[in-house]
This record gives C-alpha cells, sequence and structure tokens, in this order.
C-alpha cells in the first residue's frame, strides 16, 4: 500500500543522486545516507526487511520519511504479512523480475530506471559452480540417516551389516551399533540401506511396535535389545539368501525366488517386446525404492509361504514386518547384480533380458578366465615346490602368457629401483603374497631361484645395465648361415701372407676365442720388428647385417666369473674367427720396427693371414721360458722388446705401479644345488 510507496519514491531518489555521483556509497556530506543504503542493498532480497525499516524514523538530508502501519496492529505485523505473501505481491521491485542471486536487481543491471551510470556494461552471470553446489547427492544424507534410523552397509570384507544409528552425523560419518554388538562409524556414502523409521516400520508407522530408543548403547552384562532385534533380522535375509542360491530348478514355478522376483519387476515397469515370439520385456526399467522391490519380493498371491515367514520373522524379533521384508529384499538383490542393477540411495532397476544373457555371457568369460589365471598361478607354485633336480628351463615361463608378465615383473623388482616401474613393483608384491614370502629384493632373488628362473648366483650387474645375455633370432639365422656357407673374401687381393711366422697367442685360462697373437723376428743391427695380429671380423661380417648391428650395440666380449658374453654368437666366434692354433686364419696385422734404445723407426698396419704356433697362458710361458732357454726364439725377442720400451718410458718419466691381479672363477656344483 502506501507504505511501500513510501519506502519506493525514497530509495529510487537515493540511487538516482548516487548514481551521478559515481556508484552507491561515493557521495559526502551524509553517513547515515550511506549506513541506511547499506542495509538496503544488503536486506532488499527479502520483503520482511523492507516492513522493519518503517518502524524507524528516518531523516536523510532534508527528506523525511512517514512511517505509516495498519491501524490497531504492531509495528512487526505487516513484516509478518508481507513475508507470508507472494514475491510479486510483497516486493516493491517486482517488475525487474525473479532475483537468481543474492544481489538486488538495481545493482545487477536489470532494472533500467535503477541501474547505475558506473556499472551500465556491466553484465552478471551466474557462477558455474552454482550448478555443482546444487546437485542432488546420489546417496543417502543426514536427513535419511537420524537417530534411530536403521542402516545397513557392507562391511570390508564384503559382508552385510545392519545397525542402527545412534548419534548424529559428523563430517560424514555417522556412529552406529551394528546387529553383532558392535559400535562403528560408517561413511555416509557406504550406506547402501535406511530405514528412517527404525525398527518400527520402513513404510508404514506401526503403533503396536517399540521404536528405537534414542541411544543404543550395550548393556554392562551382553548385547543390548537393539542389537538382539537387529541381529534376527539380519539372521532371517542371509537364511532367505542362502536358501535362494541353494535353490537350482529351472521350473518358472520353482525358480530361485531372486529370478521370480526379476520377473515379477520387469512385468510391472517395462513395455512387452514388440515380437510376439519374444516372451521377455526388453525395454529398460525405472529405479524403484527398497519398498516396492519389497512389494515385489514378498507378493501375497504368489508368495504366501514367504509372506507368513516374514511375519513370524518380526515377532520373534519384536520389530515392523515393512523393516524384514525391506532388509531381507535389499540383501537378495544386492547378490544379483545380473538381475538388478543398483543406483543410489538404495534403489535397484530390474535388467532386460537381453541384459541379464549378455551379463551371464560375461560372468562366464570371467570366470573361465580366473579358472584359467589360477591354473597359471599353481604352474607356478609346482615349480617352486619342485625338487632341485626337476626344476623347469630357464624358458618354461617366456610363453608369451600373463605368466610372463608377473616373471618378468618379478626380475625387475629383484633388479632394484631404477629398473622398475610401479606396475611391475606392485605384481612383483601380489606375486610375493601369493606364496606368502616376505616383501623385499632378496625375497624376489630367492623366489626366481626357486622357481629355475635364475640360478644360485646370478650377474645382476648385467641385467642393471641392460647387458644382452641371448642374441635376437635373425643374427643367429645370419650365423648359421655363414657357417654353412663362408662368404667371400673382399681382401683376398690384398692380404699379407705371413704364415711363416711363429704365432703365439697368450690368453687366460678357459679362454673360449681366441682373438689375438703375438709373434716377433729378429733384424740386423740388434733391432727387433714386434707384430701383433688380431682376428678379422670382417671376413665373416659384412655391413649392415644382423651380426654386425648386434656386435655394434655390444662393443666387446664381456668377461664375468661364470663365463663370457661374446660379442658375437659362439659357433662364429670361437671356430670361424677364432685364431685357432695350427690351421690359417684371416686376420688384421700391426707391425713396428724396435731399435736398441727401446725407439719406434717404422710401423705397418694391414690386413693378412697367419697360423698360430701355440696358444699358452701367461703362466706357461714363463715356465717355458724359464725351463726351455733358446727354444722359443719370438718369445724372447718380445721379451726383449718389452724390456727396451720399458726402459725408454721410465727415461721419459712414466711410473710402473704393479697391482696384484685378482681371479674369480664359479663352478657349479649342479643344477639347482648352488655354487662354490
Amino acid at each position: 500500500g502506501p507504505t511501500c510507496t513510501h519506502v519506493s519514491t525514497f530509495i529510487r531518489s537515493l540511487y538516482r543522486r548516487t548514481s551521478a555521483r559515481g556508484g552507491p556509497g561515493r557521495f559526502a556530506g551524509c553517513r547515515r545516507e550511506r549506513s541506511i543504503l547499506r542495509v538496503i542493498h544488503a536486506y532488499m532480497h527479502r520483503a520482511s526487511a523492507v516492513a522493519r525499516l518503517l518502524s524507524f524514523g528516518l531523516r536523510a538530508h532534508r527528506q523525511s520519511i512517514v512511517t505509516t502501519t495498519m491501524p490497531s496492529s504492531p509495528p512487526w505485523a505487516a513484516a509478518r504479512a508481507m513475508s507470508s505473501a507472494p514475491w510479486t505481491a510483497r516486493s516493491p521491485f517486482a517488475a525487474s523480475g525473479s532475483l537468481s542471486s543474492r544481489r538486488i536487481s538495481s545493482v545487477d543491471g536489470r532494472c533500467p530506471e535503477l541501474r547505475p551510470a558506473r556499472r551500465a556494461n556491466r553484465t552478471w552471470r551466474p557462477s558455474p559452480n552454482r550448478r555443482l553446489a546444487t546437485a542432488p547427492r546420489d546417496y543417502f544424507g543426514r536427513d535419511d540417516t537420524r537417530i534411530g534410523s536403521v542402516v545397513g552397509y557392507c562391511a570390508r570384507d564384503g559382508r552385510p551389516v545392519l545397525a542402527v544409528v545412534t548419534a548424529p552425523a559428523l563430517r560424514r560419518r555417522i556412529p552406529v551399533l551394528t546387529h553383532d554388538g558392535a559400535v562403528d562409524a560408517v561413511e555416509l556414502k557406504s550406506v547402501e540401506f535406511a530405514a528412517p523409521r527404525g525398527m518400527g516400520s520402513a513404510i508404514d508407522d506401526d503403533p503396536g511396535v517399540d521404536p528405537i530408543p534414542q541411544s543404543a548403547e550395550p548393556a554392562p552384562g551382553g548385547a543390548s535389545d537393539a542389537s538382539r532385534r537387529l541381529a534376527a533380522v539380519h539372521a532371517y535375509a542371509t537364511r532367505l539368501t542362502h536358501e535362494d542360491e541353494g535353490s537350482s530348478a529351472t521350473d518358472e514355478d520353482e525358480s530361485p525366488l531372486a529370478e521370480r522376483a526379476w520377473r515379477r519387476a520387469l512385468a510391472a515397469g517395462c513395455v512387452p517386446d514388440e515380437h510376439p515370439s519374444s516372451t521377455a520385456v526388453s525395454s529398460a526399467a525405472a529405479p524403484m525404492d527398497v519398498a516396492s522391490l519389497a512389494a515385489h519380493v514378498f507378493h501375497g498371491d504368489e508368495e504366501p509361504a514367504l509372506c507368513e515367514s516374514s511375519v513370524s520373522a518380526a515377532t520373534e524379533a519384536n520389530v515392523g514386518v515393512d523393516l524384514v521384508r525391506c532388509y531381507a529384499a535389499h540383501v537378495l538383490v544386492s547378490g544379483e547384480p545380473g538381475r538388478f542393477r543398483r543406483h543410489g540411495k538404495g534403489r535397484f532397476s530390474a535388467r532386460t533380458a537381453h541384459e541379464v544373457e549378455s551379463f551371464a555371457a560375461d560372468a562366464a568369460s570371467q570366470a573361465a578366465a580366473d579358472s584359467e589365471r589360477e591354473a597359471a598361478w599353481a604352474r607356478v607354485g609346482e615349480a617352486i615346490n619342485a625338487p632341485p633336480g626337476s626344476k623347469p628351463p630357464p624358458s618354461h615361463f617366456l610363453d608369451g602368457t600373463v605368466t610372463q608378465l608377473r616373471v618378468e615383473a618379478l626380475e625387475a623388482y629383484a633388479l632394484g629401483d631404477g629398473n622398475r616401474t610401479s606396475a611391475q613393483r606392485a605384481a612383483a608384491i601380489d606375486f610375493l603374497s601369493r606364496f606368502g614370502a616376505k616383501i623385499g629384493e632378496r625375497s624376489a632373488m630367492d623366489t626366481l631361484v626357486a622357481l629355475g628362473r635364475w640360478r644360485g648366483y646370478e650377474e645382476l650387474s648385467f641385467a642393471r645395465r641392460d647387458v644382452p645375455t641371448a642374441f635376437p633370432s635373425d643374427a643367429l639365422a645370419h650365423a648359421a648361415a655363414i657357417e654353412a656357407e663362408a662368404p667371400p673374401d673382399l681382401d683376398c687381393q690384398i692380404r699379407k701372407d705371413l704364415t711363416r711366422l711363429r704365432c703365439y697367442a697368450i690368453d687366460g685360462e678357459g679362454t673360449v676365442e681366441v682373438d689375438d697373437a703375438v709373434s716377433a723376428e729378429a733384424l740386423p743391427g740388434g733391432k727387433i720388428r714386434v707384430w701383433v695380429h688380431v682376428a678379422d671380423a670382417t671376413r665373416w661380417v659384412g655391413l649392415g647385417t644382423p651380426l654386425e648391428a648386434e656386435a655394434e650395440s655390444r662393443g666387446a666380449s664381456g668377461y664375468h666369473p661364470r663365463g663370457v658374453l661374446p660379442m658375437f654368437p659362439l659357433p662364429v666366434a670361437a671356430r670361424l674367427m677364432s685364431l685357432t692354433p695350427g690351421e690359417p686364419k684371416c686376420a688384421v696385422s700391426v707391425t713396428a720396427v724396435i731399435d736398441e734404445r727401446g725407439a719406434t723407426e717404422e710401423y705397418w698396419v694391414g690386413t693378412s693371414t697367419i697360423r698360430v704356433t701355440r696358444a699358452a697362458t701367461e703362466g706357461e710361458v714363463i715356465k717355458m721360458l724359464a725351463e726351455e732357454p733358446g727354444r722359443h726364439e719370438g718369445l724372447e725377442l718380445l721379451v726383449e722388446a718389452a724390456r727396451r720400451r720399458r726402459e725408454l718410458r721410465l727415461k721419459r718419466g712414466a711410473v710402473d705401479v704393479r697391482m696384484p691381479e685378482a681371479t674369480a672363477r664359479v663352478f657349479d656344483v649342479g643344477e639347482g644345488e648352488g655354487f662354490v
């Protein structure tokens, strides 16, 4: 009425004056006007705030407002009347439209008459996070789980738990008393079943059944009465589920209870298939709450015996029959994911017949995969428990299946940090946990030894540095082709024949491939010509071949206590390329002339053909020189040339450091029995 007219006129005059001076709150000379404007700016979205302003006598800058209220009524009666009226009737700014936020329409720029000049081009948009903040939750909230409400959830081991709420929720966790008398705190998101009316009834208000008390704590002598009542309800639901799982009849009348409930739910919520030959329904069913689900499970006309048993269980537990039926239906349907799809807030929907068949096919496929996986784990366990002489070969588990991935993950875990990924670490820990082994790199090594994959002593340094221990198949095929048919010698026209020289191959004990030899001959004037011969690998391996690529990646042959990692496959390195004694072999020779002072006068490098006279170790050479003086002229000349070079180097300031030489060798005692 007139009150709203006066207030509206006053506010419009304030905004006109302030907009010309730079906006609200920026005019000078009247502190009271600025305070009034702040109050109106903050509370204009409430119609009751306008009425509250009417009870004050305000004087603003030579302009007074006369407040009038309804006769024979207190000042706050107008506020209550306007608060109960519709927004369009009680708001003095109804012409500006509905507000999408708590900002007033004049500041929002939606009313042309009250729009400030400074904010004329500014557009307000709703916050993008407002939809997320106001989106409905798809799980039970505090209103669904008040004190005395019966809730159901799954424990960490997957078993269902029935409990009653004993205190308000704190940080989205509600204190509960479980059916077995334990005190627990469950998150709201974990609650799958809720009966707000407690133990009375989840659907109807049953005055004949006492509700749960506000504080349900266990009695000093044992479980509380609430726990015993919940335990009876939980036992009935569990027994009903077990009886349904034991039913395997194929007749529709004698089919399991879950299947019968599914057919009834599907028939009630779906449209029959368009094809007349199909007896099942095909369209999707809408989600149903637990009460509707219980009506399909405990159908009065089709399940009379089941309804009577539920009434007996409710009477025995002293709870409402609706609680027994709702919880039993929830537990029964939760164990049938192939027929019912789970939704939020304890709702379920019946799957279509096609979805049920597809789910069954996927379950069968998953069961077959699980069976195959368990069989693979069984084979691994048999290999671990096998005696030392019956271990499978190291390549037994490299079959391209998931077992190979597990073994490779265990190997990567045993090599240490930097050689494994997070996924391999997790797979290795799962591998060790399955067989009860300790979690650690040493335990992984012991498991690989017990598996037959590794030996008692394993060269882990090669694996940590990605040193290849086997040749690829194409390199082995190329080596076999070379061994079967020798390629032509491209240097046969320039290769020098040095078979006249007495060559000595001096290597360590156990050397398989002889790759170098030395010889010497006397020259006039006390000079000595020294020869060094190296096996010519280019005679057998051409550029761009698989063997050449593999040799380039390796660089050289590697020796370790157990043997050698050759640069070329042993059939080529030990037979074709090796400087075998007594046979003419292709080599690359280097010669130099040493004078009496030890200086070098001339040298030559080129391809040659040599014949090794004798292969010996360093110890055997020393023994030959001591016991047979004068018989090995070439060795004596080499010793003299070495003496001259050493004296010359010492005169030039070289330092001679002599260090003891250590050699380690490993002798296998037996396959799988360890090492010495």
